[in-house]
């Protein structure tokens, strides 16, 4: 798959989402391990892979954080939904939303597959 979407010019986006922290703390440890030193790997050895591991909730604030800092003042058209951002951190915790609702994106996001 990887070699595929590089001939396409195609980034993958891995990503760990944020959990609950019972959840967190209940994870196999050894599985946790094994899954992002392989994403790592895949990550160092392939340009076209980025890793976007937000499993624990402190990246994930400082994540939506940064989202907010994406959209420029001095342009009508915002990337970012700060409303989402904002009822994301108000309830502590969210999901991750990919959408085409302007015309610069090319396509709609398609989901390729759960390693």
């Amino acid at each position: 798959i990887i070699t595929l979407c590089k001939k396409n010019s195609i980034s993958i986006v891995f990503t760990t989402t944020p959990t609950h922290q019972s959840y967190y703390q209940n994870l196999n440890k050894i599985q946790l391990e094994k899954t992002t030193k392989t994403i790592s790997e895949l990550v160092r050895n392939n340009s076209n892979c980025t890793y976007l591991n937000l499993l624990n909730s402190d990246d994930w604030y400082k994540y939506l954080g940064s989202l907010l800092l994406l959209n420029d003042r001095k342009k009508p058209f915002k990337y970012i939904d700060t409303r989402w951002v904002g009822h994301c951190l108000e309830h502590g915790y969210s999901a991750l939303r990919l959408s085409k609702n302007s015309n610069s994106y090319l396509s709609k996001p398609i989901f390729v597959t759960i390693i």
